[in-house]
């Protein structure tokens, strides 16, 4: 996990100009937008949270896991909790600026690690 390299993500994956949060592979406890060049994150209780983190927001064990499509950057979806920024809204996403998208199924499982260029 820690030497993975993430690529470009597929076609419609990433952070649409409207907000919404598009990934393969399931659904998702964890889902961060980091900056382009932060580090993967890594386990709970001190590693999950790398510098470069813009937004992080998931789901506990006894709530239903979010699907593609039903997150949006910056709102928290109901039953989630926002882990980053502490409180409020995070940075604004620049266009033309490459992000990081990863997603989790659970705190050890990813399920899409891929960059994209927000489009705004």
């Amino acid at each position: 996990q820690w030497i993975y390299e993430p690529t470009a993500c597929a076609d419609g994956e990433g952070v649409a100009a409207d907000q919404t949060i598009r990934w393969t592979g399931g659904s998702a406890r964890y889902v961060y937008v980091l900056d382009a060049d932060a580090p993967n994150p890594g386990v709970p209780p001190n590693l999950d949270l790398p510098e470069g983190t813009r937004w992080r927001v998931d789901v506990p064990w006894d709530s239903s896991p979010m699907a593609s499509g039903s997150v949006r950057y910056g709102e928290i979806p109901e039953g989630a909790r926002q882990s980053l920024p502490a409180s409020g809204s995070p940075a604004a996403l620049q266009p033309g600026t490459t992000y990081y998208l990863y997603i989790r199924a659970d705190s050890a499982v990813p399920i899409t690690r891929c960059l994209f260029t927000y489009s705004g």
